[in-house]
């Protein structure tokens, strides 16, 4: 195998404090279910060694894919006896709260300055960059704002929306014109508020709003919810291609990809963070697993590199030495 970009911190980052800023009360007296369990094909296999925390890349297929492909390396050319492995349904900010307490031993995370400060407060020991999605403007078919008149610049194209939607510029097919926000401090979200102040807008800031509709969701589920109630709405939404791919095929009808993530507030790049709190009879296999995401021959980015959902790639590697 050929590892390229394990990395350590050891210096404090601006960005979210991990459990300070987000009004999360998850403790290690929590006890939270996984969402699916795989034994890589081996019916007989005992014991769960290595639990995931990741919202998108789980829903997707993704880590169901990488954990089944590690346990059939590690029984295979590592001469592991079967295990299983456990994916717990969460964003972001409550994963690296699991990993901070033990409730997890990987996360797959999307926030860059939340991960870093979870490394610098000893919360994580390690971190890699895994792969990237990318985000996608989407909305209903009869594209209401006319969108596609600036399908070439997401800036333009949200500018024209809130426009339009605050009737300052003509609604020349009198529909209706609404945006649903996931408004859950979830990586979409932050990027969603990036991309709105990018062009000087804060519409969840005003309160009288409405067109600018939040789909509040306690649980990671979310991404599925939101972009379905866009569906029912007929509203236009910020989502990752992920999401999109794997949702029902009647969701993804109602829907129009108006704009495809290209540039670097479009793209979603994930990261995989190892607990400080890893169980020491699994600690080692934690970190075969860490190298073996690195490898790109027979490892998990191969993996990446070939998942596709009804034909088509949904993530890209990273780069050598990133």
């Amino acid at each position: 195998m050929h590892p390229r970009r394990v990395v350590k911190f050891a210096q404090p980052f601006d960005g979210d404090v991990p459990g300070k800023k987000h009004g999360l009360k998850v403790t290690k007296a929590h006890r939270i279910e996984p969402k699916a369990v795989y034994d890589g094909g081996y019916p007989l296999a005992r014991g769960v060694r290595l639990r995931i925390a990741a919202g998108g890349p789980g829903n997707s297929g993704l880590v169901e894919a990488l954990s089944n492909a590690f346990i059939q390396y590690m029984v295979e050319s590592q001469s592991t006896k079967p295990f299983k492995i456990a994916w717990y349904l969460s964003d972001t900010i409550r994963s690296l709260e699991y990993i901070e307490h033990g409730m997890v031993d990987i996360a797959i995370t999307h926030n860059k300055s939340a991960e870093e400060d979870s490394l610098f407060y000893g919360h994580a020991t390690k971190r890699m960059f895994a792969f990237c999605d990318r985000f996608l403007i989407v909305g209903p078919t009869e594209d209401p704002a006319e969108l596609q008149k600036n399908a070439d610049d997401e800036h333009r194209m949200l500018s024209r929306l809130c426009r339009v939607a605050k009737s300052l510029s003509p609604n020349p097919k009198h529909l209706p014109i609404r945006f649903v926000s996931r408004g859950d401090g979830s990586a979409t979200h932050i990027r969603e508020c990036a991309l709105f102040s990018r062009i000087g807008q804060a519409p969840w800031a005003d309160i009288k709003s409405t067109w600018y509709h939040t789909a509040r969701n306690p649980t990671a589920q979310s991404s599925q919810a939101t972009l379905a109630h866009a569906a029912n709405l007929s509203a236009y939404t910020l989502t990752d291609l992920g999401t999109y791919l794997s949702a029902p095929k009647n969701i993804r009808d109602k829907l129009h990809v108006f704009r495809t993530g290209s540039d670097d507030l479009m793209m979603n790049p994930s990261r995989i963070l190892m607990s400080a709190k890893v169980p020491g009879e699994n600690a080692d296999l934690v970190e075969q697993f860490m190298e073996w995401m690195d490898d790109e021959d027979e490892g998990g980015q191969s993996i990446v590199s070939d998942f596709e959902i009804n034909g088509q790639h949904l993530y890209s590697i990273a780069p050598p030495g990133y």
